[in-house]
């Protein structure tokens, strides 16, 4: 309590202090029973990594494949679909998946061969329905 002469300003904020800790703790110790690690799988290679997920609990990442090249993926339904490269490029990576499934990412593209220099370049898949491959959103 703070006093009308101003005494007492210290306590006032002690017991704020121990206010907002313990709210801080319980909110911890809710959160973290909901929570599970799930292995994802490769797309026949050594590692993955994911790097976005969606209100679905569907996840995008690179994994290397068995040839030991990096591709995008998306995980769906319990299994990994590899969402391939741009025309040409030797290595993709998924960073982002929207609620509605939209994923976004980069790959390398080259359509003039393993002989000319290859770039990079962003992507949204799916692609215009006309266009689209893998598995359907």
């Amino acid at each position: 309590m703070v006093g009308k002469s101003g005494k007492y300003p210290g306590i006032l904020w002690l017991a704020t202090g121990i206010f907002v800790a313990t709210t801080s703790v319980i909110a911890q110790r809710a959160a973290t029973g909901r929570y599970s690690l799930t292995d994802l799988g490769t797309l026949g290679g050594a590692m993955s990594e994911a790097s976005g997920v969606n209100i679905l609990g569907e996840v995008v990442g690179s994994s290397t494949t068995a040839e030991g090249m990096s591709h995008a993926f998306l995980y769906r339904y319990g299994r990994m679909f590899d969402l391939g490269t741009l025309t040409g490029g030797t290595a993709s990576y998924a960073t982002a998946i929207a609620d509605n499934g939209v994923v976004v990412g980069y790959s390398g593209i080259n359509a003039y061969g393993p002989m000319f220099r290859e770039f990079t370049q962003g992507f949204v898949w799916p692609m215009p329905a006309t266009a689209r491959a893998g598995p359907s959103p």
